[in-house]
This record gives C-alpha cells, structure tokens and sequence, in this order.
C-alpha cells in the first residue's frame, strides 16, 4: 500500500475493483455524506466511486481529515467461504 497521511486523518481503506473504487465508512459530517451520497449504494451498504471521480473526491475527503488508502493487496482483505 503506497499512500501519505497526515496526523489525525482517519484512514479509510479502498479497492479498486474493475475501474470503481469501493469503500464502506461511516462519514458522521452530514456535509461530507451530502457530497458522497450519490456514490452510495443502499444494497451494499458501500460506496462505489467511479475511476474518473475518484481522484476529486480523495482530495476531498483529504480536506475533512479523512485518507482514502487504495489498497493493493486485496486477496489479504478476501475471506474465502467454503459451501
């Protein structure tokens, strides 16, 4: 995981999967849900930012002390479930 994080910025871990970055937080700033809700999928209970977004709402939530963390490893994160 390459990434830069200030003191005091909460670290939010993100995949990148087929060109979306995903990611599941709780943001309690109502401002800051207001500018990632439209990213929001209620099903999923994540948010799904598209590749060409991302990078704008990264600097975003960098500004509201939040450090979005592409991670790189993502089979570390998986859990294999057997039937």
């Amino acid at each position: 995981m390459a990434e830069f994080r200030r003191a005091g910025d909460e670290q939010v871990n993100v995949f990148e999967i087929d060109e979306t970055y995903l990611f599941k937080h709780y943001f309690d700033d109502e401002n800051v849900f207001d500018r990632l809700k439209r990213y929001y999928n209620n099903q999923q209970y994540r948010f799904e930012v598209p590749a060409d977004a991302f990078e704008e709402l990264r600097s975003f939530l960098a500004e509201h002390g939040y450090g979005l963390v592409v991670v790189d490893a993502v089979a570390e994160f998986a859990v294999v479930v057997k039937k």
